[in-house]
């Protein structure tokens, strides 16, 4: 079953593959491979002012008027594809981002319907540059389900999950039919803020015996003298392919096949968590630096949190929590803590855990009660947690109660 409807009338593999395809001028890729091209001459002339019968050529040499043969010779297949990547941008991603879209157009230059094998080749510390941004490949994205490569059924010029089809392999790609197809992609959710993921797609020509379920084999090149006259299907095959963006000399210049690099680029916020603990006065009217950590001490705990001036996002829905519960169970030769209350601003109810941040772009500094109420902060079950933060680029939040050591 063939890709698309072409000249010489192969079936289509879909009708709706058909739908929205752009298509350049119906014989820009030039005179179909194997057409014939037959012509003859003629010579008239006089003998002593007496017309005589013309005479027409052969390839062979002819004289006798009415046994002409034309020349004959036919169009060999000049294998063409190009892959292109659109828009000239990487795809923007944040870690654990699911069905990430690069898109691609891949188009059959040659001059007739011709095999390609598609596949989906991940960089390698390589590095690209798209729209002026230049980044280097330090990540894979991972296949939802390998190749991961479809095919823009219906020509919306976007990926439709669910719609588009998976194909990676093009049975009869007619020429001049310029096609979207998208490498759709996971992003691990460790990804930093900053990687690089880079895909390439590549076509390679293959021999069109092939079929989706059975792919071709790799199509070879003629490189010997040339046929005249070989017959419709076998007539020779001449690799007019660019140099393609795969590196390794896996893609050169005229070798039956291209290539085109797009890429993603994760952008995220950089947050990094502390906790540090002082003595703030001990049962002997020590205060720090001198009180000392004993039964009876009142001991802060600050946790901050930072999110770097260099991270390309802002940090949204933060909680900070810290689970105390192995140190408020008092076992039996554990550690036993109890939270103090009032221990901030005016001693009054809700002055029980402290929140300094920056996040309006100047520092701010609000208690909150441990009780479980309308405020942002509390401290139930042994888990203390303050929550509804947001961090740009440089910014920091901390938390601040205090314990008994018991």
């Amino acid at each position: 079953m063939q890709w698309m409807m072409h000249r010489r009338g192969t079936v289509a593999l879909a009708a709706f593959l058909l739908v929205g395809l752009a298509s350049s001028t119906a014989w820009s890729a030039g005179t179909t491979a194997g057409t014939p091209i037959s012509n003859s001459a003629s010579v008239s002339y006089s003998v002593q002012g007496v017309g005589q019968a013309a005479i027409e050529s052969s390839e062979a040499g002819n004289n006798t008027p009415g046994s002409g043969a034309p020349t004959v010779f036919t169009v060999d297949r000049k294998v063409d594809v190009l892959v292109s990547e659109v828009g000239n941008s990487f795809t923007t991603s944040r870690p654990g981002s699911t069905n990430q879209v690069l898109t691609f157009l891949v188009e059959n230059e040659g001059n007739d319907a011709q095999d390609f094998l598609l596949t989906a080749v991940d960089g390698s510390g390589n590095t690209l540059t798209l729209g002026g941004v230049t980044d280097t490949d330090d990540f894979d994205a991972t296949d939802p389900a390998a190749p991961g490569i479809f095919v823009d059924t219906n020509g919306s010029g976007s990926y439709e999950a669910g719609t588009d089809l998976a194909l990676s392999y093009l049975d009869g790609f007619a020429e001049d039919t310029p096609t979207r197809f998208f490498i759709v992609r996971n992003i691990a959710a460790s990804v930093t803020d900053g990687s690089a993921s880079f895909i390439t797609l590549d076509a390679q020509a293959r021999v069109n015996s092939g079929t989706v379920g059975a792919p071709g084999a790799v199509l070879a090149q003629d490189t010997g003298a040339n046929v005249q006259n070989d017959t419709a299907g076998n007539e020779q095959v001449v690799f007019a392919d660019d140099d393609g963006s795969l590196t390794g000399g896996t893609d050169g210049l005229r070798d039956g096949r291209h290539s085109a690099t797009d890429g993603y680029i994760i952008r995220s916020a950089q947050l990094t968590i502390s906790k540090s603990v002082v003595v703030v006065r001990d049962p002997f009217g020590n205060v720090a630096p001198n009180a000392k950590s004993i039964p009876g001490s009142i001991v802060e705990y600050e946790i901050r949190v930072e999110n770097s001036a260099s991270a390309t996002e802002t940090a949204t829905g933060i909680t900070i929590s810290d689970d105390l519960t192995a140190e408020m169970s008092g076992a039996a030769g554990g550690p036993r803590l109890a939270i103090t209350l009032q221990e901030y601003g005016s001693q009054a109810v809700g002055d029980d855990i402290e929140f300094e941040s920056d996040q309006t772009g100047s520092v701010t500094t609000t208690e909150y009660s441990a009780a479980s109420d309308v405020d942002d902060g509390e401290f139930v079950s042994d888990v203390l947690s303050v929550d509804n933060i947001a961090l740009d680029p440089g910014e920091y939040a901390e938390i601040r109660f205090r314990v008994e050591i018991q």
